[in-house]
């Protein structure tokens, strides 16, 4: 669990929820989904929760488990965007209301950064550039999967020039408009 103190949230790895369970630890008021997600073939729910209100929702998506990290998602513009499994869903922090979902990657979806107005997926087997309204901008893939063995950092943002690098350690050096340099 990550708690988000300045909007009074937090959220949550629910690895053992289960859709249509009275067993959950917890339940949830809604339940959201990813963009083509069969809700019996879900694989990563991720909840949000009001600690004031007691409001809460689940994202839920297809693809791979990840888990959930401090990069995972993004507090901005009174909106948390947040990585679940292949998708990528924006909540609205005031109402827990769905603005937007969209499959990022075909796998999974590690970490988001924002780069002046947009979204920069790292997925692992592209990187994705997403407008604030959900309107993907460019992917681009390499010739292996965006994880390298060592845990190195596979993304790197600097002087804006993105620094991807893949599992053979080979590197990707792109600006802002995803065209490689």
């Amino acid at each position: 669990m990550i708690e988000i103190d300045e909007w009074s949230m937090e959220v949550i790895n629910e690895k053992s929820y289960s859709i249509d369970s009275v067993d959950n630890i917890r339940s949830y008021d809604k339940l959201y989904f990813g963009e083509d997600c069969d809700k019996y073939n879900a694989i990563e729910f991720i909840g949000i929760r009001c600690t004031v209100t007691g409001t809460n929702v689940l994202l839920i998506a297809s693809g791979s488990p990840k888990g959930l990290s401090e990069k995972s998602f993004l507090v901005s513009d009174d909106n948390i965007y947040v990585c679940v499994g292949n998708s990528v869903f924006c909540v609205n922090l005031i109402n827990l209301e769905l603005k937007w979902t969209v499959n990022s990657d075909f796998s999974c979806c590690f970490r988001i950064f924002e780069l002046n107005d947009t979204l920069l997926i790292h997925g692992e087997l592209k990187l994705t550039s997403i407008d604030k309204l959900g309107k993907k901008i460019w992917e681009f893939s390499g010739r292996d999967i965006f994880v390298t063995p060592d845990g190195a950092d596979e993304v790197i943002i600097a002087d804006e020039i993105i620094t991807v690098t893949d599992w053979n350690h080979d590197k990707y050096y792109l600006d802002y408009n995803g065209r490689q340099i």
